[in-house]
């Protein structure tokens, strides 16, 4: 969706989550191109986790799809 209103709510979320659950949240920021949610996904997502779900989206391939789903 894309929704740069969002990621100041989603932000919020990830800094009150507990640190799994924040890097899951986290993992949704690499789809929007914003210094923020760039910063976010880089302190808060495992930088291997971090390449898959951006060799994913230059793929075309949206949140949530299956590969995102079964790698930790």
């Amino acid at each position: 969706m894309r929704d740069e209103e969002a990621i100041p709510l989603i932000l919020d979320a990830v800094q009150k989550a507990p640190a799994d659950a924040a890097t899951q949240l986290a993992s949704a920021l690499v789809y929007f191109d914003d210094s923020r949610a760039q910063l976010a996904v880089d302190t808060y997502v495992p930088k291997e986790f971090a390449k898959i779900l951006c060799e994913a989206k230059a793929k075309g391939k949206r949140p949530f799809h299956d590969e995102m789903s079964s790698t930790k």
